[in-house]
């Protein structure tokens, strides 16, 4: 990766090679695929226009840029799930032309476009390039016109929660409701079939996460009118009697459901934690809660005497 980064050109059969060994890893390392996109398109520019070599762009050198990171931290182990551990938390985002809002298992974050510094965590300020322009910034929004799509806010919904959230996902696939059928696809597929930047550079970032945080996100549909929930906190009608009788339902549920992970989850986690190094950062690191505790971030230990 190194020397094709410092070429200016690589032959299409080498880059083909290089194609397969990455579409190979991809299998097991969460959302890496977004960052194959750029490769693969470079490489049909060539051979349609009958070249025998690659151009390596600045955009190509993003995507090697995302591997040459990658591998500083990966260990080089994974497995491949025929039956993915699944989050057992209810995880719904929305859009409108105003706002954003999400839920996750009784979390719930909510912020008009114009408000979005003030409920920003560190992760999110890092990003303000990915931020749709709102009403206060006209020249953004003539500049970046999809940035200020529908379907772009509703992707950067799901990045915003995952920026919130996945912390505490390595080793699960989590589910997300969507109601809108493009950012279901995205998200399926892990790319834009219009080869839209603005779209590719926000999956890139919801893939990045994916990728460096170990876990997996898929999504599924749910309608408008069953989206109540994440609606109402896009449009801030937090007092609303709909999103208060969807509250109390989720409540209902949720009180009927376990509270930990299953026990087969448990163990199948612990196979997944078993193929990695204990003390190494790496993709799918895993923590545990003891069975019958709730799915919450364990709480730092105590400093010890010599490190106060």
């Amino acid at each position: 990766m190194k020397t094709y980064q410092a070429r200016a050109t690589v032959g299409t059969r080498q880059w083909q090679r290089l194609l397969g060994r990455l579409n190979f890893i991809s299998r097991v390392v969460y959302g890496a695929r977004s960052y194959s996109r750029r490769l693969l398109d470079a490489l049909r520019d060539a051979l349609a226009a009958g070249h025998t070599t690659v151009r390596v762009t600045p955009a190509v050198r993003l995507d090697f840029k995302f591997w040459a990171q990658f591998a500083t931290f990966f260990n080089g182990r994974a497995v491949i799930l025929d039956d993915p551990v699944l989050h057992p938390g209810f995880f719904v985002t929305d859009a409108s032309d105003d706002g954003i809002g999400g839920f996750f298992n009784g979390r719930t974050f909510a912020a008009t476009f114009a408000q979005l510094a003030r409920r920003a965590n560190a992760l999110h300020l890092q990003h303000r390039d990915l931020w749709p322009p709102h009403s206060d910034t006209a020249v953004a929004a003539a500049t970046r016109p999809t940035c200020n799509t529908i379907g772009y806010k509703e992707l950067f919904a799901v990045w915003w929660a995952c920026a919130l959230w996945s912390s505490d996902w390595a080793g699960l696939t989590i589910i997300v409701h969507v109601d809108n059928d493009g950012a279901k696809g995205m998200l399926n597929s892990g790319t834009c079939r219009s080869h839209n930047p603005a779209y590719m550079k926000l999956l890139r970032a919801i893939f990045w996460l994916s990728a460096t945080r170990g876990f997996r996100i898929r999504a599924t549909r749910i309608s408008t009118g069953d989206n109540i929930l994440a609606d109402r906190l896009s449009r801030g009608i937090h007092d609303a009697a709909d999103y208060r009788s969807a509250l109390a339902a989720w409540h209902t549920f949720a009180a009927s459901q376990p509270r930990c992970l299953p026990r087969d989850h448990i163990d199948r986690l612990r196979a997944l934690e078993r193929l990695h190094a204990p003390a190494t950062p790496t993709h799918g690191r895993l923590h545990f809660r003891p069975a019958g505790l709730p799915l919450t971030p364990p709480a730092p230990a105590p400093p010890s005497p010599q490190q106060r």
